[in-house]
């Protein structure tokens, strides 16, 4: 669902022992890096761009707008975008680029349990 969006590359929703459901983001930098610039948002890197107020903000308008027919239950509540997409390196996708959860839960266990 998130993936369809032209400001999100990736993403992975995580549920274990919570409450509600979080999302790990990875943005499309070639679009964000645009709309940050049209917006006369200063940056000087990815860590800047997921950090930023306004950027932030965006991606929580643009989030809540793709889950507005789910059910509350299926939204996502809390999200947080990160600097880098999941690598095949990192064992975090397969050769098929499919989202190995379990790796990319235990590589960003800080961020998820946060």
């Amino acid at each position: 669902l998130f993936k369809t969006d032209k400001y999100l590359a990736n993403a992975m929703v995580y549920g274990d022992r919570k409450p509600y459901l979080t999302a790990l983001l990875v943005p499309n930098f070639d679009n964000i890096e645009k709309y940050a610039r049209y917006k006369k948002i200063d940056f000087l890197n990815h860590c800047d761009l997921v950090n930023h107020p306004r950027v932030l903000d965006l991606i929580r308008r643009r989030i809540d707008k793709l889950q507005a027919d789910l059910p509350s239950y299926n939204r996502v509540k809390r999200f947080t975008l990160i600097n880098r997409d999941f690598t095949a390196e990192d064992g975090e996708v397969t050769p098929t680029l499919k989202v190995r959860r379990k790796e990319v839960s235990n590589n960003f266990e800080q961020v998820l349990e946060g």
